[in-house]
C-alpha cells in the first residue's frame, strides 16, 4: 500500500510545518518514507521515516532522520514564545538522527545523536542568552551585547535529555564553550566558560592577562526553557545578588 500525501499549512502544536509532501509505503507491518519534504519557515527540511509494529498490539518502534536547511530562527522564537523580535536572530540548519518508541513518555525512549548550526550577527539577543548578556556586561561593560555569528553543538539523546559536550558560540569579542544537557522535563543543566576573543595568538595572550578573573567569566545555566536562569559559577550567592 503506497499512499501520496500533499498538505499545506501543517503544525504540531505551536511548531508550523508549513508545507509538506511525500509517500508513505505500507509493507507488512512497516511505515516507510524517504521523501517527506517540508517548505517551513523560509526554509527546507527533509525526514526519513521507519515506523515498526504498525499493526500490532504492541507500541510501535521508530526510526527517522531529519535535515533541515536556512530556517528562520527568529520567527521560529516567536512562534514558540508568542513574542516578537526586534532583531533577526540568523539562520538554523543542522541533522538528527533519532529513535524511539511511540508510548506515551516517548521522550524516555529518545536515542540518538545530532549536529546544529545557527549562523547570524545578533545570537546573543536571543532570549536564552539574555540573562548571560546582562551579567557579562556587569563584568565587562558593553560586552554582553557584542555580536556573536555562529552557535554550533553536537547533540546526544539518552536518558530523557539532549546533551551536548561542545556547545559553542563564537564572535569578535568573545567566545563560548559550554557543556551539559536539556532535560525533557524542560530545565537546564549547562556550564559555560566565556573567553575573550576568537582562537588565536592574540587571544591566547589576551587570555593571559585577564586570568585572575577568567573564574568571573564561567557561568551555570538552569531553569526552564521559557525562563531560563543564568547565574555566575564560582561565586558565592552574597555577592552573585549584587548582579
Amino acid at each position: 500500500l503506497a499512499v501520496q500525501v500533499s498538505a499545506s499549512r501543517v503544525k504540531y502544536k505551536w511548531f508550523s510545518l508549513g508545507h509538506a509532501r511525500g509517500r508513505f509505503d505500507l509493507i507488512g507491518d512497516r511505515v516507510t518514507t524517504t521523501n517527506l519534504t517540508f517548505d517551513t519557515y523560509d526554509g527546507q527540511a527533509r525526514a526519513d521515516v521507519e515506523v515498526d509494529n504498525v499493526l500490532r498490539a504492541a507500541p510501535p518502534d521508530f526510526r527517522t532522520e531529519v535535515s533541515f536547511t536556512n530556517l528562520n530562527f527568529g520567527a521560529i522564537i516567536e512562534d514558540r514564545r508568542d513574542i516578537t523580535l526586534d532583531k533577526d536572530t540568523g539562520r538554523f540548519s543542522g541533522t538528527i538522527r533519532l529513535a524511539g518508541r511511540a508510548v506515551s513518555n516517548v521522550t524516555e525512549t529518545f536515542v540518538g545523536d545530532g549536529s546544529v548550526i545557527l549562523e547570524g550577527q545578533s545570537l546573543m539577543t536571543i532570549p536564552l542568552f539574555g540573562g548571560l548578556s546582562k551579567l557579562l556586561s556587569a563584568v565587562y561593560p558593553g560586552v554582553g551585547f557584542s555580536q556573536q555569528s555562529v552557535f554550533s553543538a553536537d547533540l546526544d539523546f539518552r536518558d530523557n535529555a539532549i546533551h551536548s559536550e561542545n556547545l559553542v558560540l563564537s564572535g569578535k569579542v568573545i567566545s563560548l564553550n559550554g557543556r551539559g544537557y536539556y532535560s525533557f522535563d524542560d530545565h537546564f543543566h549547562v556550564f559555560v566558560q566565556v573567553k575573550p576573543f576568537k582562537e588565536g595568538r592574540l587571544a591566547d595572550a589576551v587570555r593571559v592577562l585577564t586570568m585572575p578573573i577568567s573564574k568571573l567569566l564561567e557561568f551555570k545555566l538552569g531553569g526552564p526553557l521559557d525562563d531560563p536562569q543564568w547565574r555566575p559559577a564560582n561565586l558565592p550567592k552574597e555577592m552573585f545578588l549584587q548582579f
